[in-house]
């Protein structure tokens, strides 16, 4: 049985209503801010499913695509050519269209390209 207090209003509601009436939640850490990555959804189910140890195959490609990117980005740096670096993002794009298609929605990630490679590589580390 919940407590409940004036006009039908449950106990946490008035304590809630009362702190906001005083400011006390004016000055929070991180008011009006995104939530940090690590507390997307996707991330605890990462999570979850390593405490299991199971690894779906979409998280396995996630790590494949992970580590052809970093070697990517590293032949980009070494003034590679520009006809492999195109095969290179081609084969990666096909993988990342893979990993989409069998991942949960809100894991899904975008191609990439030479102009944003270093940028989507965030996402994926």
């Amino acid at each position: 049985m919940e407590i409940e207090h004036e006009q039908g209003e449950h106990w946490f509601d008035s304590i809630y209503k009362e702190y906001e009436r005083k400011g006390d939640f004016k000055d929070l850490p991180g008011k009006g801010k995104p939530l940090p990555r690590e507390s997307v959804q996707g991330d605890t189910l990462n999570g979850i499913l390593n405490n299991a140890n199971y690894k779906p195959p979409w998280l396995e490609l996630q790590h494949e695509i992970r580590k052809r990117m970093t070697n990517l980005i590293a032949f980009m740096e070494g003034q590679g050519d520009h006809k492999e670096i195109s095969r290179q993002l081609e084969e990666i794009n096909q993988e990342i269209r893979k990993y989409n298609r069998a991942c949960p929605p809100i894991l899904q990630k975008g191609l990439v390209s030479a102009q944003n490679i270093k940028d989507q590589y965030k996402h994926w580390a």
